[in-house]
């Protein structure tokens, strides 16, 4: 049987592009959220002195990988969606090869957070971070629906 007429083939879940922007901003907000969460959690057990400097170098981290790093990626795939058809495959709201960055990613969060070769204050710095900066770069989306939609009416 050709490949092309399989039923996967024949309904893929077509999505509109306003809609895959969208859900970029929320995967990258809830991912965002969910890092900082576990940051939160994680520093409970600090002394005060240690949860302060956590919270100020993880708040200053996140906005070092916001601006250096995610705003770009989040703009580029912004540009990358914008390019496509109207309405194109639903999993294409991330580049193929950034589903592999994600694999990568969780197996490595997973590796720390077990193997306890660091501690949790380092890994809570991290991990707020990161996930600060996701949080920061979904707003790349949400700005883009908002001001694109002002523009349409």
């Amino acid at each position: 049987m050709d490949s092309a007429k399989t039923p996967f083939h024949q309904k893929k879940p077509l999505v509109r592009t306003d809609y895959l922007l969208l859900l970029s901003g929320l995967v990258w907000s809830l991912v965002g959220i969910k890092l900082i969460l576990l940051a939160y959690n994680w520093q409970i057990e600090l002394a005060q002195p240690i949860k302060i400097y956590v919270d100020i170098g993880g708040t200053i981290l996140a906005i070092l990988v916001y601006v250096l790093m995610f705003k770009f990626v989040a703009d580029k795939n912004i540009h990358r969606l914008l390019d496509m058809p109207d309405k194109i495959n639903f999993f294409a709201f991330q580049e193929f090869k950034s589903y592999l960055i994600i694999i990568v990613m969780i197996s490595l969060g997973i590796f720390l957070r077990t193997s306890g070769f660091f501690p949790m204050s380092l890994l809570a710095f991290s991990y707020f971070g990161i996930g600060g900066g996701l949080f920061l770069g979904s707003t790349n989306y949400y700005h883009h629906l908002i001001t694109n939609d002002l523009e349409d009416d």
